[in-house]
């Protein structure tokens, strides 16, 4: 699975701590992903939410690193990435930022785990944090599900558990409560067995020795892993639920429960995986589809825990489906008794093994990483074993059924998350004849029939990145998006390219960029030319009309949706409604390999497509202060603001800068000190070619003036704090923007993002480290004070302008 010249080092420290060192010398940045023995699982009954409180409360700073010099700070400082999550049996923490910063993140990372601080104001305003976010949980429908899940569960299993946690469950002023929290920490923080996977350009005989130290603290007294008996899961089959979610398509899922056998579990998973994106006449997917039961089915890992294992198979029903839920199903178990044997065999997991190789260099080291701590047994037989409990389970129809849809119930469930659930049978239907086809697997990708030679008239790059077997391929066609919905019909009609094209190695993206549409592909160079001929095949067909279909669907908490909508609001009224793909593109390739761009040109010539090398320019962005209001549901406030950077080279450099400058005092103002809200952010971003700072705030509780208000005072704040800057704190900004301006990306997703953007801005050769040298304090501090007078923004929220 590992790329070319890629190594793995496997290492034990005492019996609590095994490090795997991948060294991977041609990785864009260094990573780390480290998995706990311990989650809400393992939190006390008295106090949900415990876990996930404690999650939050070490990045709020440890004896050694307090306030911003925590990880977080230190993180965001690096333009990388960190995040952790708290999941039911284990806690995983992640960060991915550039070489030279890996051991001083590593320092943090360890400290704070063994000693945080856990100061009362910050315990205050994290439990506030928690709040909102059990708000929001409690809305959300994956959430929802394993609520409900957990109703058909043995109520003495911790996954039928309330582990979210809020105000009430959470009493800080209670000395038990501050006992409980501090023991928590030492068992699962300070003593649980730890997986740690670091990826590092460095070799580990050359990295060890500054890590190694840190990784010994980190792994004094800890315990070997333990796995004690779990208590049976005892899935109760008899009923069929329906559960009531306000506003949701209607969808049909099937659980499965196994109690033993399900160590192979991950591995099957993968395999099923792959053959339910299989949508060619005789497919599962391609017969329920055509009978008009469900657009797709998904299936993953509800719950996993040792030998037990929750599989839940999610169908997303298409109009009428609902009534006829008892055929899903039955075609569903026709297909998985009929295929069991072929979906475990040598030839499914080479297929597998093949399409990981393939798919691994395309991956940032944050996801290698997280790849390498989450992998599934390779063992063929436990997946085998696997699979023969799952077939046995559903024959004897151990099989909980759950109807999920918007028709009103009253709420049954009202402690933990509250759940309109009822019982529901669906009603008898006749059974479907199945015509399955003899493959269980995808189609690959045709052969590329021999093209004469043609020559590349696109621009042309040396790639970033060292990799000769990768190329990026950007196409752009000005003035030819189509509206949301001929967009997303469009993508739709390329996903089957796409799943395809992903299993070669290769991302293939359509979306608009600004007015334009955009394809990219990512990927192994030979695989290239053949996708870009099946795609432009597709796209040359009769593009869908508005009236084909509905609304673009949106996704995610209020922010979360307001950036996606963002992109088409920058350019006002001049959004595109391309109707046809156009004959003329303009191009740009990041190659080593000549001969692939005469391979691509022979692709585009036989596509009658014509390329250029400069794009044509986008509709500038409006500089006048505009509130666009987008109606979203739910009762949260979220706001966005987004200033275009300056046309001068000067004032981009600036924007860079305060680019460094504004996150953290954004998080320490907003969030830590005023409790504005939970989800916030503020950075430098690129938008289909347009940069800017981005200032992002949602909120449970403050109303759209003020977070407006808060925004412009902390400008105006911020503006005076810079333009002061002594010396010595100007030149660590500096340094990390000219670190960023030299860095060729975080993964090659954003390498090749990066050379897109700047292409579409007309920006390949501009010199933004010179303008560095020539920005001073007075010039920033100047620069972000002008917004306040000028206001050249664009606000998007989905409350009215004040």
């Amino acid at each position: 699975m590992l790329a070319p010249g890629q190594q793995l080092h496997r290492q034990e420290f005492g019996p609590g701590l095994e490090l795997l060192w991948l060294h991977a010398p041609d990785s864009l940045q260094a990573a780390l992903a480290l998995e706990l023995d311990g989650g809400s699982h393992a939190e006390p009954a008295a106090y949900p939410g415990l876990a996930h409180f404690l999650e939050h409360l070490v990045f709020r700073g440890s004896q050694g690193f307090a306030g911003d010099d925590g990880l977080m700070g230190f993180v965001q400082r690096h333009a990388g990435q960190v995040n952790a999550s708290t999941l039911g049996t284990h806690t995983l923490f992640h960060f991915q930022l550039p070489e030279a910063a890996l051991s001083g993140a590593c320092a943090r990372l360890v400290d704070q785990l063994l000693q945080p601080l856990l100061e009362p104001a910050a315990q205050q305003a994290e439990r506030e944090v928690l709040e909102a976010e059990f708000r929001l949980r409690s809305a959300d429908p994956e959430t929802l599900v394993e609520a409900a899940i957990g109703q058909a569960l043995n109520p003495g299993h911790a996954a039928a558990g309330f582990h979210a946690g809020h105000r009430a469950s959470l009493p800080l002023e209670q000395p038990a409560f501050q006992q409980a929290l501090r023991d928590y920490q030492q068992a699962i923080y300070g003593d649980g067995f730890i997986r740690l996977v670091l990826v590092s350009r460095q070799a580990p005989d050359l990295g060890l020795p500054a890590l190694g130290p840190l990784l010994q603290r980190l792994a004094a007294g800890r315990q070997a892993l333990r796995r004690p008996a779990p208590v049976p899961l005892q899935l109760d089959c008899a009923r069929e639920l329906h559960l009531s979610l306000p506003g949701s398509a209607p969808r049909y899922q099937l659980v499965l429960a196994l109690e033993q056998q399900g160590r192979g579990v991950p591995l099957l998973l993968e395999l099923l995986q792959l053959a339910l994106e299989h949508n060619a006449p005789g497919s599962l997917l391609g017969e329920l589809q055509v009978a008009g039961l469900c657009s797709a089915v998904q299936v993953r890992l509800a719950h996993a825990q040792g030998e037990q294992a929750l599989l839940l198979f999610d169908c997303h029903l298409l109009p009428g489906g609902a009534a006829r839920r008892g055929q899903i199903r039955q075609l569903l178990g026709d297909w998985l008794l009929l295929f069991a044997p072929r979906l475990v065999d040598e030839a499914a997991l080479s297929r597998w093994r093949t399409i990981r190789r393939q798919r691994w260099p395309l991956l940032g080291a944050l996801e290698q990483a997280r790849q390498l701590l989450e992998a599934p047994l390779d063992d063929l037989d436990s997946a085998r074993s696997s699979l023969q409990a799952l077939c046995a389970a559903w024959r004897a129809q151990r099989c909980l059924a759950l109807l999920l849809d918007a028709r009103p119930l009253p709420m049954s469930v009202t402690t933990g998350f509250a759940l309109a659930l009822a019982e529901e049978r669906a009603p008898a239907c006749p059974a479907l004849p199945a015509a399955f086809a003899e493959s269980v697997w995808p189609a690959q990708l045709p052969a590329l029939a021999a093209l004469p030679a043609a020559a590349w008239t696109g621009a042309g790059q040396q790639p970033s990145w060292s990799a000769p077997e990768l190329a990026g391929l950007c196409l752009l066609w000005p003035g030819a998006a189509p509206g949301a919905s001929g967009l997303r019909q469009l993508q739709e009609r390329l996903q089957p390219l796409q799943h395809q094209a992903w299993q070669a190695g290769v991302r293939l993206v359509l979306q608009p960029c600004g007015t334009a549409l955009g394809l990219r592909l990512l990927g192994l160079a030979g695989v290239l030319p053949v996708v870009l001929a099946e795609a432009l095949a597709l796209l040359r067909q009769p593009w869908p009309t508005a009236a084909d279909g509905g609304a673009e669907p949106l996704g995610g908490i209020a922010l979360r949706q307001l950036l996606q909508r963002l992109p088409e609001h920058l350019h006002g009224a001049a959004a595109g409604e391309g109707g046809a793909l156009p004959d003329t593109a303009a191009g740009l390739l990041l190659s080593h390999d000549p001969a692939l761009a005469g391979q691509l040109a022979a692709v585009c010539t036989q596509a009658g497509l014509r390329l250029g090398a400069e794009p044509a320019l986008q509709p500038g962005v409006e500089r006048a202060p505009r509130w666009q209001q987008v109606r979203l549901p739910g009762s949260e406030c979220a706001l966005l603001l987004f200033v275009p950077e300056p046309a001068d080279v000067l004032g981009q450099a600036a924007w860079r800068v305060l680019g460094q400058c504004l996150p953290a005092a954004f998080q320490q103002r907003l969030r830590d000190e005023q409790a504005l809200g939970y989800a916030l952010f503020c950075g430098y971003r690129q938008f289909s070619g347009q940069a800017g700072l981005l200032f992002a705030v949602q909120s449970a509780t403050a109303s759209a003036p003020a977070i407006w208000q808060a925004l412009q005072d902390f400008i105006a704040q911020q503006a005076q704090r810079l333009a002061a800057l002594a010396p010595a704190d100007w030149q660590a900004p500096l340094a990390l923007t000219l670190e960023q301006l030299q860095s060729p990306g975080a993964s090659l997703d954003e390498a090749l993002e990066v050379r897109c953007q700047a292409w579409l801005a007309g920006q390949l050769e501009a010199r933004l480290d010179l303008a560095l040298q020539q920005l001073s304090p007075a010039e920033l501090g100047d620069r972000l004070a002008a917004l306040l007078a000028t206001q050249p923004w664009l606000v998007l929220s989905n409350a009215e302008q004040p």
